[in-house]
């Protein structure tokens, strides 16, 4: 009978060898660059599969945007293809830029950082206070808007300024909000058609995404009109008669250089109007019977 040969010493620290070098191959396969990770590694889950990373990932993208917002929507919204661009760059980068995928949203920063810079903006030309219009419009902007805007987007401005309207004329009680406060941009927000094929009220915008009309009369519209209606400078018609509007007329109104024609008649505005409004170089027809103002007001026609 044959003794069985121990292995000796020499075979044993190889054998150690080869295992160790296994695991530091292993180690190696594992840091694999960012662009062949998978979407779910990036968001803290592990899949180790080498092959089509980067395809898989964005895929998981599309489908949760899908899911989330509709296939229409997710080819549509700025705010998702925003986020597609900063995923794919993501896939692309190094291994090293992981935690900043993880750390940073599409702006580029922190959600802190978003904030703070978007809050320095319209603290400057704001008055920002604790519940008001202008708080609930700016808290609105900065963490509930699906759009969710950057600092440096052009469009902030105006939609913040449409947000306050929104708010200070009492929205929840509108005869009809349609899609306000959605994450469409404030040129599609309108309400639902009437009888023959108009929304009950719309924004309006010219070519360039520019808002230049609120028709939004007769749709039970209270509170007050905000200072904030100033910065809508390229605003040509406001059309809010037949409303429960109250308060006076800001002399914001000023800045509106552009503005043809204001029908505020049959509402509850009291005070008397600002000689700004009689300034205002473009305006063709003023209407503002049956409210509560102090004075007579002589109306303008074209």
């Amino acid at each position: 009978m044959t003794k069985r040969k121990e292995p000796s010493i020499f075979s044993q620290k190889r054998l150690c060898f080869l295992v160790v070098s296994g695991l530091a191959i292993s180690g190696r396969i594992a840091a694999q660059p960012v662009s062949q990770l998978s979407g779910g590694e990036l968001h803290g889950r592990r899949d180790h599969s080498p092959s089509n990373g980067a395809q898989r990932g964005e895929a998981t993208v599309r489908r949760e945007e899908t899911d989330t917002y509709g296939s229409s929507a997710a080819r549509t919204n700025p705010r998702i293809l925003r986020r597609r661009e900063y995923q794919r760059a993501s896939f692309t980068s190094d291994s090293s830029d992981v935690r900043s995928a993880e750390s940073h949203n599409v702006c580029g920063t922190t959600d802190d950082q978003r904030e703070l810079e978007i809050r320095s903006i319209f603290t400057r030309i704001s008055h920002i206070a604790p519940d008001t219009p202008q708080e609930d419009a700016l808290r609105w902007l900065i963490h509930d808007d699906e759009l969710f805007l950057c600092s440096s987007d052009p469009a902030i401005i105006e939609r913040f300024a449409i947000v306050t309207i929104v708010y200070a004329t009492a929205f929840e009680n509108w005869k009809d909000s349609g899609n306000v406060l959605s994450g469409a941009g404030v040129c599609e927000w309108r309400g639902e058609p009437d009888g023959k094929g108009s929304p009950s009220f719309a924004i309006i915008c010219d070519d360039n995404g520019v808002v230049e009309s609120l028709d939004l009369d007769k749709n039970n519209l209270g509170g007050t009109i905000p200072t904030e209606i100033g910065l809508l400078s390229g605003l040509r018609l406001i059309n809010a008669g037949g409303n429960n509007i109250g308060g006076t007329i800001p002399k914001s109104i000023w800045q509106l250089v552009r503005l043809e024609t204001i029908n505020l008649g049959d509402n509850k505005i009291t005070g008397t109007l600002p000689d700004e409004l009689f300034s205002l170089p473009r305006l063709k027809e003023l209407s503002m019977h049956t409210n509560l103002l102090e004075k007579m007001v002589p109306k303008i026609e074209p």
